[in-house]
C-alpha cells in the first residue's frame, strides 16, 4: 500500500513539473507575437518570468545537440526558430527578434551584411555585443551607406571610434543587397532591412537557422566580400 501511495505522489510531482514547463514554453512562444509597437530592448532587460527562463535553458540544451554549440537561447525567440523557422512582418516584430538574438549570443564574433541600416535599436544591440570585447564586422552597400551618411546617420555616430566594430563599404555600385548576419552559431537571413519600417511595418521575412552548413556558406561568402580590393574602409 505504501508503495502505491509513493508512486502516486511521484506521479503528481511529475505532472506538476510538466504543466509548469508547458506553460513556460507557451509564454515563450507567445512573446513572438508581441505588438509591433513594443520596445524590443525591453525584452532583453529581465522582464520574463522564472518559468520562461527555465524553458529557455531547457531549449538551449536541446538546440546544443543540433548545432554543436551552446549559446544561450534568446528568451523571446523559441528554439524552433534556430532550425529554420521563418518569421513575417508586420504580424511579428522582426526588430525584437534580431535584437534579442544578437544581445543573447554567447558566440565570439558577428558578421553583418546589411543593405540599409538606420535602426537605432539594432545599432544598440550591436554595441552591447561589441562591448564584451567581441569583434563585429559590418559590410554595407555603397549607395545606401552614402545616402545615410549624407543625412547624418545616428547609427554611424554610435559606432564611430568603437575599436571592436569594423565597417567596410562595397566599392562597386552593383548592389550589395544581402540582409543577413552570422555569429558562427546562428545565421540570420531574410528580406527585412535594418530599418524600423522594414522590421516592423513592411511585408518582410526573417529566418534564423543553426544549420552548420548554411553558417559556413554565409561566412565564406562574407569573407570574400570583406576582402574585395576596392572596398571603402570606414573604420
Amino acid at each position: 500500500m505504501r508503495f502505491i501511495v509513493a508512486l502516486l505522489v511521484l506521479a503528481g510531482f511529475a505532472w506538476g513539473g510538466y504543466r509548469i514547463y508547458e506553460q513556460a514554453v507557451g509564454d515563450n512562444a507567445g512573446q513572438m507575437h508581441h505588438n509591433s509597437a513594443a520596445e524590443p530592448l525591453s525584452l532583453l532587460r529581465g522582464s520574463h518570468s522564472t518559468t520562461s527562463l527555465l524553458a529557455g535553458l531547457l531549449h538551449s540544451a536541446t538546440r546544443a545537440s543540433y548545432a554543436g554549440q551552446s549559446p544561450l537561447v534568446s528568451r523571446s525567440v523559441p528554439a524552433a526558430t534556430y532550425h529554420g523557422a521563418v518569421h513575417y512582418a508586420p504580424s511579428e516584430n522582426l526588430e525584437a527578434i534580431d535584437a534579442s538574438a544578437i544581445v543573447n549570443s554567447h558566440c565570439d564574433h558577428l558578421d553583418v551584411a546589411m543593405y540599409s541600416f538606420t535602426d537605432w535599436e539594432l545599432a544598440e544591440a550591436i554595441t552591447r555585443f561589441a562591448g564584451n570585447g567581441r569583434k563585429v564586422r559590418i559590410y554595407r552597400d555603397r549607395e545606401q551607406y552614402d545616402q545615410e551618411d549624407r543625412r547624418g546617420s545616428h547609427v554611424g555616430n554610435l559606432f564611430h571610434g568603437n575599436r571592436n566594430i569594423a565597417i567596410r563599404v562595397k566599392g562597386s555600385r552593383i548592389l550589395m543587397h544581402i540582409k543577413g548576419w552570422s555569429d558562427g552559431c546562428t545565421l540570420r537571413e531574410g528580406s527585412a532591412n535594418w530599418s524600423p519600417s522594414g522590421e516592423k511595418q513592411q511585408d518582410n521575412t526573417l529566418t534564423l537557422t543553426a544549420d552548420p552548413g548554411a553558417i559556413r556558406a554565409y561566412e565564406a561568402n562574407f569573407n570574400k566580400m570583406w576582402s574585395r580590393a576596392d572596398n571603402q574602409i570606414i573604420q
